[in-house]
C-alpha cells in the first residue's frame, strides 16, 4: 500500500506524453539568420529561424505555455514601429522552424534597417 500511494505521489499531472513538464523559457530558444528587406513602401519584411536550443520536445499545446516575437523597426524620422507574432506552438528539441513577419509601417515613412530589433517574450 504504501508503495503504490509513493508511485500516485511521484506522478506529476504537468508532465506532457514524454514527460517533459513543459517548464520552457525564454532562454531555450535562439532566433538566427535575420534577414530585414524593405518589402514595399509600407512593409519591412523579416525571415529569421526559430530553434528549439534544449534538449526537450516543446509543446504550448494543451496548456503549455506559449511563446510570442516582438519586432520593432524605427524610421528615418524616429518614429518606431511594432508586429507582435505568435511563435510554434511546437518544435522538437535541436528543431529550427523558418518565420517571417512584415512589420507594417505608416505610408510616406522611410524604414532604418539598421534599427530592427526583436524581443522573445512568454505569451
Amino acid at each position: 500500500m504504501l508503495g503504490l500511494f509513493t508511485l500516485v505521489l511521484s506522478c506529476s499531472k504537468n508532465k506532457g506524453p514524454d514527460g517533459d513538464t513543459g517548464s520552457f523559457n525564454v532562454s531555450d530558444f535562439e532566433v538566427s539568420n535575420i534577414i530585414k528587406e524593405v518589402n514595399s513602401s509600407t512593409n519591412v519584411h523579416v525571415s529569421y529561424d526559430f530553434k528549439n536550443i534544449s534538449s526537450r520536445n516543446y509543446s504550448s499545446i494543451n496548456g503549455g505555455t506559449s511563446f510570442r516575437i516582438e519586432w520593432t523597426v524605427r524610421t528615418t524620422d524616429g518614429n518606431s514601429f511594432q508586429q507582435n507574432d505568435l511563435l510554434p506552438l511546437e518544435l522538437n528539441a535541436g528543431a529550427t522552424s523558418a518565420e517571417v513577419t512584415n512589420i507594417a509601417i505608416s505610408a510616406g515613412k522611410t524604414p532604418d534597417l539598421s534599427t530592427v530589433t526583436y524581443r522573445v517574450y512568454k505569451d
